[in-house]
């Protein structure tokens, strides 16, 4: 600074004498002015620039630089005025190799500002470099570089201030780095705070999950001071043992005492075994709630010991594990229950008599019989699980309805393609020997997760005997009705000539009352033997559905009123009383009016029967919805309630005394059930029990009176008098008949034999012929056909006359070409009835 002042006071003495030297006071004006930019420096930039202005403007020179020294890294140009790139970078590479001590060196400084000198020379046409160190010694952050154009020196003023710019800007840059690291220590510490906060908010978010999660999980954390005995629990860990929040003593007697107590022992032992061992504690026990519950808890801990080796803590966490003890002992219990279930089924499914197969693949390459199925099949002895192979050497062939199938065809490969059941499908196996067997298969299919097929389940059963049995049953039923038809045709054959001469006695006049008498009752009984066979007849035919009906449009009260009149005889003979109640309005039904007449008969003889003399019988029919109600009530002998469930069964009787002494098949009610089931109906019976009577309720379908349809009401005219063959081989029937007949006005002529028939009507050409069918040599169904086949044949009206009455009978008439077909004893009034329209 002196130097700087006594260049004011002597402005004149510049070593070369120029007139280009800066006046002091300029100097020095420059000089504030860089402290006054240094001061208000903001960057190191502002500085470097700040120190390039204030050299230039004082020495005058165009070619000036500072250049940066930094530990650790290489020397750089940061403000630059008037030198090329390739000077700087010349400038950049002596320094990096010059010692900080350069500055202090005048000789060091002026010998590197000659050689630099003379390489500037060259490259930038000037004489001169100087190197004004910023800072001294160590503390040295950086050159001033100023160079002198060709034929000007520094002078040692100009030198000196330089010198003084350079310590001026070395002091600012001290003190901006000064500054720079307070402010990087508040921005740390602010750094610091801030981090501090966030790795509290952390921990406290932390804690906050993890009681969230203890919470979720049942969990609680525990700490336990091995040498004194106290223990620290959380408050989960109290919750968890049952205590209320901050209830729990702290001391490792009350945990103990909270242990059930068979578990005690086990746990202690394992948490001393820890602490000898410094090792893990690992437990699952049961505690005691406050309230006396008992839950499982499963614990688990670790001992941290001190320095020395002491032990000092243990640490650890307990989980409430009752809900999963439950679920283990659940499936536990259904673990064991599910094996019983298998021992169960493999026992039953090696103990059933019925054939059990298990396909077990799609392909059905594999497949497992229990050992019936093996016995059914006759697999190899011994051999249960049947490969593709061998069941293709199975000895039998599988027929179904007499058609062998192929592979493709079989039950159980087709349910593997089809995927639907099949159930009791009958097939025969016909083995290599010849043997037949009737099996009953039925297969099921087997699903995966997808739905798809993944095998099946059969069951086999031997049904060969069985079957041999129902071939039996079928033959000896056929018998049996082929006998009772033969045995009703036998027995109508005697009938008809009695009820013929009955007819011919009745119609003549005798004076003793008796013998009239004693024709009624052989009329009666007759009718009742009839009766008795045609029942029989009808239950055969009910039960193999082979009975038909014949449904007309018909008044309730006339079918009430035929019933009444076919059972008079039996409700008079018991000298009963009967009430009948019947609607105002007329009732119509479409029934078969013979079958439902039968039903009431039956009912209303019933009564009769089982009703002691002088008792009370009523009739009584009434409309309900779309149904009527017809009930039989009687004050008679009642039903036990074991005889009610079986009281529609064939050939159901009672077996009291007087039940056996009443008589009867015992299939009169169950005719009544099946005609009144036939008819869309239902019988109904009910009894307070023995000696309090019964009431018997059947129920039929009602028909509007606006479906009836309007028939003709024209009168049937035919002349009375015909001319009739009668046909029988029995000649008690014909003659019994022809003199009936011949009473009655016609014309008759007999023959005893087919062949004398068919010779008669060629020579008499009769108008009606009365043919019987079950005549020796030539049948009625010959004789028929021949008579047809005659001249005029066509326009006789033959008629049936026999015992044979079934449905079969009736059909097998009609197409040999019979008009009627009437089953002996004829009742005279229906054939009466046929003569009497005939035209």
């Amino acid at each position: 600074m002196s130097k700087i002042l006594s260049s004011v006071q002597n402005p004149s003495d510049h070593p070369d004498g120029s007139a280009s030297a800066q006046p002091p006071l300029s100097r020095f004006k420059i000089l504030y002015e860089l402290l006054d930019r240094l001061n208000r420096a903001e960057s190191l930039s502002d500085i470097w620039m700040a120190s390039l202005d204030a050299i230039v403007a004082i020495m005058q020179s165009r070619h000036v630089a500072v250049v940066l020294l930094e530990a650790g890294r290489p020397a750089r140009c940061v403000a630059v005025t008037g030198l090329s790139p390739k000077s700087c970078l010349c400038l950049e590479v002596y320094l990096k190799n010059i010692s900080r001590c350069v500055g202090s060196n005048a000789a060091l400084v002026q010998r590197f500002s000659n050689i630099f000198g003379h390489m500037m020379k060259v490259e930038e046409e000037i004489d001169l470099v100087c190197f004004v160190p910023i800072g001294a010694g160590d503390d040295t952050v950086g050159y001033l570089i100023v160079s002198s154009e060709a034929g000007r020196i520094f002078s040692e003023d100009e030198i000196d201030i330089a010198s003084s710019v350079a310590n001026h800007v070395f002091h600012a840059v001290v003190r901006y780095r000064e500054q720079e690291s307070m402010r990087e220590s508040v921005e740390q510490m602010m750094i610091d705070i801030q981090e501090q906060r966030l790795i509290k908010r952390m921990l406290t978010e932390n804690e906050r999950r993890l009681l969230l999660g203890f919470e979720a999980g049942r969990m609680g954390a525990w700490e336990w001071n091995v040498a004194s005995g106290c223990m620290n629990w959380c408050s989960r860990m109290e919750i968890l043992y049952g205590y209320e929040v901050g209830a729990f003593p702290g001391i490792f007697s009350a945990y103990q005492s909270s242990i059930y107590p068979p578990d005690r022992s086990s746990v202690l032992a394992s948490l001393d075994m820890a602490v000898k061992r410094s090792s893990h504690h690992h437990m699952e026990y049961r505690i005691v709630m406050p309230d006396g519950t008992v839950r499982w808890i499963e614990e688990s801990g670790r001992v941290f010991r001190e320095f020395g080796g002491a032990s000092a803590r243990m640490i650890g966490v307990c989980v409430d594990i009752t809900d999963r003890k439950i679920r283990e002992r659940d499936i536990s219990d259904l673990r064991d229950g599910l094996r019983r279930r298998v021992e169960e089924l493999n026992a039953l499914f090696n103990l059933l008599p019925v054939g059990v197969l298990i396909v077990h693949d799609s392909q059905c390459s594999r497949v497992t019989l229990n050992p019936a199925a093996a016995a059914l099949l006759e697999a190899p002895e011994g051999k249960l699980v049947l490969t593709e192979s061998d069941l293709k050497k199975l000895p039998f062939r599988i027929f179904r309805d007499g058609i062998c199938l192929t592979d493709h065809e079989a039950p159980l490969q087709r349910v593997l393609r089809s995927g639907m059941s099949i159930t009791d499908e009958m097939l025969e196996l016909v083995f290599d020997d010849g043997r037949v067997k009737s099996k009953y298969m039925s297969v099921v299919p087997l699903f995966d997760e997808a739905g798809d097929v993944r095998g099946t389940l059969a069951a086999l059963v031997d049904m060969t005997e069985r079957k041999r049995m129902e071939d039996i049953l079928k033959d000896a039923d056929r018998r049996k009705d082929e006998f009772l038809a033969t045995l009703a045709h036998e027995l109508r054959n005697p009938l008809a000539p009695i009820r013929s001469s009955i007819e011919i006695l009745l119609m003549k006049e005798w004076a003793d009352p008796d013998v009239r008498c004693h024709q009624e009752i052989i009329e009666r009984q007759i009718r009742h033997m009839a009766c008795l066979l045609d029942d029989l007849l009808d239950v055969s035919r009910i039960s193999y559905n082979k009975l038909d009906l014949h449904r007309d449009y018909v008044d309730l009260s006339v079918l009430v009123n035929s019933a009444i009149e076919t059972s008079r005889p039996l409700i008079e003979s018991g000298q009963h009383c009967l009430t009948v109640l019947m609607p105002v309005e007329p009732i119509y039904l479409y029934v078969d009016s013979v079958r439902i007449v039968q039903v009431f008969s039956n009912l209303l003889s019933n009564a009769a029967k089982y009703t002691e003399p002088f008792g009370q019988i009523k009739i009584h029919a009434e409309r309900c919805g779309n149904e009527v109600l017809v009930s039989v009530i009687d004050n008679g002998i009642g039903i036990s309630p074991e005889m009610m469930s079986r009281l529609f069964d064939m050939f159901m009787r009672g077996e009291g005394p007087l039940e056996r002494s009443k008589g009867g098949l015992g299939i009169g009610l169950s005719l009544a059930y099946g005609l009144v089931s036939l008819h869309g109906g239902s019988l109904e019976t009910y009894s307070k029990g023995l000696n309090q009577g019964s009431k018997f309720i059947v129920k039929l379908p009602l028909i509007d009176a606006g479906e009836i349809p309007v028939k003709d009401g024209g009168v049937c005219v035919g002349a009375t008098g015909r001319f009739i063959m009668v046909v029988d081989d029995l000649r008690d029937n014909a003659d019994s008949l022809a003199a009936l007949l011949t009473m009655l006005g016609h014309e008759i002529c007999v023959a005893y034999s087919g062949e004398e028939a068919i010779e008669l009507a060629a020579k008499r050409r009769p108008e009606v012929v009365l043919l019987d069918i079950g005549m020796p040599k030539m049948d009625g169904y010959e004789v028929c056909q021949r008579l047809r086949a005659q001249r005029g044949g066509i326009e006789i009206t033959i008629i049936a006359l026999t015992g044979w009455g079934q449905q079969s009978d009736r059909r097998r008439s009609r197409e040999a070409g019979f008009d009627y077909h009437l089953v002996k004893p004829v009742e005279i009034a229906a054939l009466t009835e046929i003569l009497f329209n005939l035209p």
